[in-house]
């Protein structure tokens, strides 16, 4: 009789990726989120604009984004995890002081597909940018 030992690899579960993804938007590390969880080929989709295809090019637009922005908090309020499908579903919101327009908010939904620990998809919801005062 053979006493081998199989010892299968440890998956993270899809929700130890996301966890540590929200961690991250939380402390404002918005690149280090997309070079580590975008899939090079990620698919993104702001309401009903056209795809944004490529890590790449989201990544020079976050930076671009952030240049013409002093100072942002993003909380995420809740999410949902399908690890069956890879599926992540939630609501957040973004307040930020625009170096033009001043303090602004946003709340939007989201919805991103997972595989192998990289986000291939996601879509963002949300009506309209709100000014805050003071």
């Amino acid at each position: 009789m053979n006493n081998q030992t199989v010892i299968k690899p440890i998956m993270k579960k899809l929700k130890h990726h996301v966890d540590a993804y929200i961690k991250l938007l939380a402390k404002g590390h918005f690149a280090e989120v997309i070079d580590l969880y975008y899939d090079p080929d990620i698919t993104q989709i702001e309401n009903y604009d056209p795809p944004i295809v490529g890590k790449e090019r989201l990544r020079q637009i976050e930076l671009d984004n952030l240049d013409r922005i002093a100072q942002v908090n993003c909380k995420v309020l809740s999410y949902a995890v399908n690890e069956k499908d890879g599926l992540v579903m939630g609501e957040m919101y973004i307040e930020f002081t625009s170096k033009r327009l001043g303090k602004m908010l946003l709340e939007e939904a989201f919805v991103q597909k997972w595989k192998d620990g990289k986000i291939l998809y996601q879509r963002f919801y949300y009506k309209d940018f709100q000014h805050l005062l003071g």
